[in-house]
């Protein structure tokens, strides 16, 4: 029972690990522990930021070793394993000339372009994907570009623009044309990271005063769209909202998740940003961030192992075996029929995604 269940609550996981070539001890010992923790999902990144001074390259190195080692993920996790990246182009893109890829064009030049010329750049860079193995983009952001902010957002190019109109119609389009190529995408980071002043990466940020309407607007705008929501994953963020919800950052809300389901008719996947970014790891543990994640409604949690602070980083078989005990404990509302109903999504969203846009 034990292991069946600690298998159940490894789906949902999306983990990231170290290691970039087959064979490597690295890499073998900790898919390794992805397979027995029963993990639904990995993360690639090009660095690692937990190295500890100058960051060096962690999973991504050249093209012919991306290809290498996501048929090797297969091989370890099963074909049906999601491994995942993110690629929105610009500043945040883990393929990159450092590793032999294409970066790709900033979302805000992107959202500059032609209508014909953001669907070939969307084309070739999920064709990219496809050819390293990758299903699953994490991506398109639709937060806004919200001027005077601070925001990292601002600073980084990372919105198509100022307007939800074209920004959710923007997010729309890129996951239809990433689906063609066979690989996934994410809307982020719900509900908009526009107007938050600051990092998530380092602390919670508060946006009570500073939300605007039109940041969720985006989101609903994407997601009304022909075809994109019943495929549609979504990435909540670590933001504050106190008009929402007093205590609870929107990734750990269940208020938030209330509002993701019935204002926006969602019925989807629903994946936490990364929990061990500073916003959360400076105020919970992550096996509690993780209960509470799943106790607000979150369908998959992100455990990217790669920020400053290693000791927010958790073994696959720790988290899913701790997620197990929190079930058969009771503390986890709901017990295995609410991992179930999260597993449902997933599937679905498995399923739906093989039909393609």
């Amino acid at each position: 029972m034990a292991d069946r269940l600690r298998t159940l609550c490894g789906r949902m996981l999306m983990v990231g690990f170290r290691g970039a070539e087959p064979g490597d001890p690295l890499l073998e010992a900790n898919l390794a522990s992805c397979r027995d923790a029963g993990v639904g999902a990995v993360v690639l990144f090009d660095r690692d930021l937990a190295s500890g001074g100058e960051p060096r390259s962690r999973n991504i190195v050249s093209p012919e070793q991306s290809v290498r080692l996501t048929g090797r993920i297969r091989d370890m996790l099963g074909p049906d394993v999601w491994i995942a990246v993110d690629q929105e182009g610009g500043r945040v893109a883990r393929l990159n000339e450092t590793n032999g890829h294409d970066r790709g064009e900033s979302p805000q030049r992107v959202g500059e372009m032609t209508a014909t010329q953001r669907e070939a750049e969307w084309d070739r860079q999920a064709a990219q994907l496809a050819r390293a193995g990758i299903d699953w983009n994490l991506a398109p952001g639709v937060d806004l570009h919200v001027s005077g902010s601070g925001s990292l957002i601002e600073r980084s190019g990372r919105s198509f623009g100022h307007d939800a109109e074209a920004v959710g119609s923007a997010g729309a389009c890129c996951m239809r044309r990433f689906a063609r190529a066979g690989v996934a995408s994410c809307l982020k980071h719900f509900p908009g990271h526009g107007s938050a002043p600051g990092d998530s990466h380092d602390d919670l940020l508060g946006i009570t005063v500073c939300h605007t309407r039109g940041e969720i607007e985006a989101f609903r705008i994407a997601l009304r769209e022909p075809g994109v929501r019943d495929r549609a994953a979504l990435m909540t963020a670590h933001l504050l909202h106190r008009g929402v919800d007093p205590h609870w950052p929107v990734s750990l809300s269940p208020a938030w998740h209330r509002r993701i389901r019935d204002e926006l008719d969602f019925d989807g996947v629903i994946l936490t940003d990364a929990l061990d970014m500073g916003a959360i790891s400076r105020r919970f543990e992550t096996p509690d961030a993780m209960i509470h994640a799943v106790n607000a409604g979150a369908d998959m949690l992100l455990l990217a192992n790669n920020m400053p602070d290693r000791q927010a980083e958790i073994d696959p078989v720790d988290a899913s075996e701790h997620l197990a005990k929190a079930v058969r404990d009771g503390v986890i509302d709901g017990g295995e029929d609410r991992i179930e109903a999260s597993l449902r999504r997933l599937d679905r969203f498995r399923a739906a995604f093989r039909t393609g846009l």
